[in-house]
Order: C-alpha cells, then sequence, then structure tokens
C-alpha cells in the first residue's frame, strides 16, 4: 500500500512537471514568434523611409544585403513590381492578400499564412508608401523553431534537475510522515513515564 502510494505521488509530481515543461516550450515559442514580428515591423518602417527617399532603386541595392527578410514592392492595381525572392514577374496579382488590402485602406496591414512561394508559415507585414504603391516585408515563422531547439536541451536539463529534486523531497516526505505518529507516540510515553514517576515520587 505504501509503495503504491509511493508511485503515485511520483507519477502526479512528474506529470505536473512534464505539462509545465510543455507549456514553457509553448511559451518561449510564442514569445520568440513575438519578438520576431515586432523586429520584421520595425525593419519595414526603416526600409520604407529608405524608399521614399531614395525611390525604387534602394531594393535593388537591398538584394545584395537581406537575405533573412523578403522584399515586395505592389503596385495601386495588385501587380507585383518587385520581389527580392522571386521574379515578379511570374507572381499573381496580390491586390486581394489581406496585408495588402489592410494596407491599401489603411496604411498598414499584416497577415500569417502559408507562403504560396515557399511552402512555409509566414508573417507578413505591408505598408502604404507615399506613392501608393505598398511595401510588404515577410518572413517565415517556421525558422523560430532552430531556436527552440538550441533552447530544448536547457529546458530538458532544468526539467531534469527540478525531477531529480523533488522526487527524493517526495519520498522524504512520506517517510517522515509515517515517522511522526512513532515519534509522537514515543515523545508522549517518555512525557507518561517521567510524570508516573514524580507522582511516586510525592507519593
Amino acid at each position: 500500500m505504501r509503495r503504491k502510494i509511493q508511485r503515485s505521488m511520483c507519477l502526479v509530481a512528474f506529470l505536473a512537471l512534464l505539462i509545465s515543461g510543455i507549456l514553457t516550450v509553448a511559451a518561449v515559442y510564442q514569445q520568440t514568434v513575438m519578438n520576431k514580428t515586432a523586429e520584421l515591423r520595425q525593419e519595414a518602417e526603416y526600409i520604407q523611409a529608405a524608399v521614399d527617399i531614395a525611390g525604387e532603386e534602394y531594393l535593388n541595392v537591398m538584394d545584395n544585403v537581406q537575405k533573412s527578410t523578403r522584399l515586395t514592392l505592389v503596385g495601386q492595381d495588385g501587380t507585383v513590381l518587385y520581389d527580392s525572392v522571386q521574379d515578379d514577374t511570374t507572381l499573381e496579382n496580390h491586390k486581394n492578400r489581406k496585408e495588402i488590402k489592410g494596407a491599401m485602406e489603411n496604411g498598414r496591414g499584416e497577415a500569417v499564412r502559408t507562403s504560396d512561394t515557399l511552402g512555409q508559415k509566414t508573417f507578413y507585414y505591408a505598408i502604404r508608401l507615399q506613392d501608393g504603391t505598398v511595401l510588404r516585408a515577410s518572413q517565415t515563422i517556421d525558422n523560430v523553431l532552430p531556436t527552440i531547439r538550441k533552447l530544448l536541451p536547457y529546458i530538458i536539463g532544468i526539467f531534469l534537475l527540478i525531477i531529480g529534486i523533488v522526487i527524493p523531497m517526495i519520498f522524504w516526505i512520506h517517510v517522515l510522515f509515517q515517522l511522526l505518529p512513532l515519534l509522537a507516540r514515543n515523545f508522549l510515553q517518555k512525557i507518561m513515564e517521567k510524570f508516573m514517576h514524580r507522582v511516586l515520587i510525592c507519593g
């Protein structure tokens, strides 16, 4: 019976830690995605300012230095005028894309979906330029996973360390609770013996 209780307590502790580990990984993933999208928004704002000043030629310069971020320039009618990944003449009209529509109507728009070109989950951020065209910056969110993989050994290490501390602690707490009645009984017995001894002496 005692072993069954111990096994149950250890199982509960293991499951609690496992769920905590999964939630930690999910939280790290979500935070990493949020950081990347925030960085992409800021990057797009900088590129927008540069294109407004230098014109479309600035995008041709970016081809030589910008690799992780895909840039697309869309005309007012939705025609793709420039794309840093694919030949713009092969791309379909983008007028109905959520982020493009948002930028045309409100100045800015964003969306998350699987890229038709890359086949990966991608975050898109679009900004309307001064001439009415739309600049869109995008990055794949799938590349967040390598970051999580790098952190995974540390998370697993912490998980195992906690297990190594918690399970022995549960065992010793269980042992202590088993010993408490015996210790209490011995303590009371000694008190009674002293009391009886004094009664006999006084008598």
